[in-house]
């Protein structure tokens, strides 16, 4: 089984890792720009849902569609603030375990954002109008939740004992 850095390394085109002070900056953005993407994938599904729903959602669905999408977003800003990344990335060391640190994180947002994707695909697959899409809608915006929880750790990773980093959630 490869470790998260190889894997993140095949899945992530431009990914080279944190452990080349040279490549850190250039990784960072890679896996950010992946990251925001495969969120913007998650928003398209659950956006073609609703526009191609027969009936208009309300109530309860539609208010949980608007805190995904509202979540979704708020993620991709997060990870696409570069000022939120530490400006001395590239210069500064970083022990083997802040980078094993980073590197977790980074591959378990990945493993959330493509579970989060297999739920929505699943919404707009079977329609808004079944009654059981409620309940996936509801785990998408936990999950969403929790995804920010990551993605804000990954901030605090990404800073070490640094002090560069503007982490306000």
């Amino acid at each position: 089984m490869p470790s998260g850095e190889d894997r993140l390394r095949e899945e992530i085109p431009g990914y080279l890792g944190y452990r080349d002070k040279r490549f850190r900056a250039s990784t960072d953005r890679a896996f950010r720009e992946y990251a925001a993407e495969e969120i913007h994938k998650l928003l398209d599904a659950i956006r073609r849902a609703v526009v191609f729903s027969p009936t208009p959602p309300t109530g309860d669905r539609m208010m949980v569609i608007e805190q995904i999408l509202f979540k979704a977003d708020d993620c991709r800003r997060k990870l696409l603030d570069e000022t939120r990344v530490p400006k001395d990335l590239g210069q500064r060391e970083m022990t083997d375990d802040e980078i094993e640190r980073l590197v977790a994180v980074e591959a378990k947002i990945v493993d959330m954002v493509k579970k989060l994707q297999e739920l929505a695909d699943r919404v707009a697959a079977s329609g808004l109008s079944r009654p059981e899409v409620i309940m996936v809608l509801k785990m998408i915006s936990e999950g969403l939740d929790a995804l920010r929880g990551k993605v804000v750790e990954r901030l605090e990773a990404l800073k070490g004992s640094h002090e560069g980093a503007r982490l306000n959630p």
